[in-house]
């Protein structure tokens, strides 16, 4: 199956899940995080604002934020180009590009190499750190000079085996994956 076919039956699975089955695995994911000795080591994290068709993110922000963690969040800057950018609160944060929810103008960029842990959105993933993006190629270019650890948070349900994603030369691979039943180390930490 080529990304297009794959994306396809994914965004169909997607649909045909509750946003608080979502909520639910957000809640699970959250807890498996933050007992990692990655997010235990990172003084800054770089967590994308979930939409309700994805993993939840707002347990991990909110605990990035009370523990004392230096956040970042996406911004689109560009057409494939966004940054991280660092939000004190989620106040900071409102609709922006595709109704994703984005830092507002008073938040200030962050550089990449600062940024110990990267937790990445995706439409499937398999259980060696491959990922399916919605096709836009943003999180590619953000982490392909971005150090950090890479963690792609994925349901379960969109754990793919080993062969299933089509991946490009361009296409990042991730240090593992979080699902809501487990960590799964794609590569050696």
């Amino acid at each position: 199956m080529d990304k297009k076919e794959l994306r396809s039956v994914c965004l169909e699975k997607i649909k045909n899940t509750s946003p608080e089955k979502f909520r639910e695995w957000g809640a699970r994911v959250s807890d498996i995080v933050t007992k990692t000795e990655q997010w235990k080591k990172a003084d800054t994290v770089f967590v994308f604002v979930s939409m309700p068709t994805e993993t939840d993110t707002s347990g991990l922000i909110g605990k990035a934020l009370s523990s004392g963690k230096r956040l970042c969040v996406p911004k689109i800057v560009g057409d494939g180009i966004m940054e991280a950018v660092e939000i004190k609160n989620q106040a900071q944060l409102s609709s922006g590009k595709f109704g994703i929810y984005e830092p507002d103008d008073t938040c200030l960029p962050v550089s990449k190499n600062e940024i110990d842990l990267v937790l990445l959105p995706c439409l499937a993933a398999d259980e060696k750190g491959r990922r399916l993006g919605r096709g836009g190629g943003y999180y590619d270019r953000f982490c392909e000079d971005c150090g950090g650890v890479k963690l792609v948070l994925c349901p379960e349900m969109l754990l793919l085996g080993e062969g299933e994603i089509p991946t490009e030369k361009w296409d990042i691979i991730a240090d593992g994956v979080v699902t809501e039943k487990r960590f799964i180390s794609a590569k050696p930490l």
